[in-house]
């Protein structure tokens, strides 16, 4: 088998692979992602395991992705909590009006759905 076909042959392997710990969508993402630039490394270099060099880019970049991802959803996170009023008064006293605990109670749900969106791995 030449190279191309290595590269092939190992593809759909590597989206099921990758689909344990991503959703399908982003499975397939990354494994397109590193089935690019496999191809384009194996033009310049010489590969002794091109199903080898494929699994091995995805997994740096289903790492980056994993990171990107959380990156993004706790600056969302922390961007919204900035927005709020603390509530504390002079004397440290907490109190919530109505539209804080609204404004909370939304914040925690789309929490909830970001967290269950995640793949079962990541959210052990």
């Amino acid at each position: 088998m030449n190279f191309v076909d290595e590269l092939v042959s190992g593809y759909q392997e590597l989206v099921r692979t990758l689909a344990r710990e991503l959703n399908m969508d982003d499975a397939r993402d990354v494994a397109q992602s590193s089935f690019e630039r496999a191809l384009v490394y194996g033009q310049t270099h010489q590969v002794e395991s091109p199903r080898g060099l494929l699994f091995r880019i995805a997994q740096g970049l289903r790492i980056d992705h994993v990171r990107r991802r959380s990156r993004v959803l706790w600056e969302s996170f922390h961007a919204a909590s900035e927005e709020e009023d603390n509530g504390f008064d002079r004397y440290g006293h907490f109190e919530i009006s109505p539209e804080q605990e609204v404004v909370s109670q939304q914040t925690l749900q789309k929490l909830c759905e970001v967290l269950d969106g995640l793949p079962p791995r990541c959210r052990e």
